[in-house]
């Protein structure tokens, strides 16, 4: 006999619940699979990634530029942002590390900020070896200093901090990737089990006839046993 289906009776969640409970052991499986998955595959085959960051200082003084006299403080910062990134300091900055790359890949590794209101920009690059992430920043932290002092006709602005070599990688994130992984792992499991109870239309109890058909049983036969 077959049971009604769930799209017409609507789904029981007390139900739903009692046949992921019993199946506890195959969903925390599942759950550990995929946090293991995952974790093996990111310390085995996602590269490492560091970052290094170098600061210079735009003080305060003036200059001119288009015959046009500004004053170098935190409002000229953004433009000077634009500036750090642009190709002729990427390409001064591939000239002097000797780097195989167009200026876009370099541009996509490194990024420039500062605070409001400040005159320190930041520049931070990120590479898989440590080493090179602290020479780009300050390569580029260099670069970005000479160009501002040749656009805008000033002394080359002086140098905050210098990038160090990171000893910790910013990417990946091993822990978050475990937590993904082992999550993703339950919600599979979960949609399985799931899935198959609610294809499964089959009456197994007695109480199954009641439930899903709303009628009364009269009687009930025991399953006669094959003879050997």
């Amino acid at each position: 006999m077959k049971r009604l289906k769930y799209q017409e009776l609507g789904i029981d969640i007390q139900e739903l619940a009692y046949v992921l409970w019993k199946k506890i052991s195959i969903l925390l499986l599942c759950t550990v699979i995929g946090a293991g998955v995952t974790g093996m595959y990111t310390k085995l085959f996602v590269t490492p990634q560091y970052q290094s960051s170098a600061m210079i200082y735009i003080y305060g003084s003036t200059a001119s530029f288009n015959s046009s006299k500004l004053t170098l403080s935190s409002e000229l910062t953004e433009d000077y942002t634009t500036l750090a990134k642009s190709r002729e300091v990427m390409e001064g900055v591939i000239d002097k590390m000797g780097f195989d790359c167009t200026t876009q890949e370099l541009a996509s590794a490194i990024s420039v900020s500062h605070d409001e209101n400040s005159s320190i920009l930041m520049m931070t690059a990120t590479n898989s070896d440590p080493k090179v992430a602290a020479d780009i920043a300050n390569s580029v932290a260099d670069e970005t200093a000479e160009r501002i002092s040749e656009v805008m006709n000033i002394d080359k602005p002086s140098t905050v901090e210098d990038a160090v070599v990171s000893s910790s990688p910013v990417s990946p994130n091993l822990l978050k990737n475990i937590l993904i992984g082992a999550f993703a792992g339950l919600v599979i499991a979960a949609g399985v089990i799931i899935l198959s109870f609610l294809k499964d239309d089959t009456i197994k109890t007695s109480d199954d006839v009641a439930h899903y058909l709303d009628t009364t049983l009269l009687a009930c036969l025991p399953k006669e046993k094959t003879r050997k």
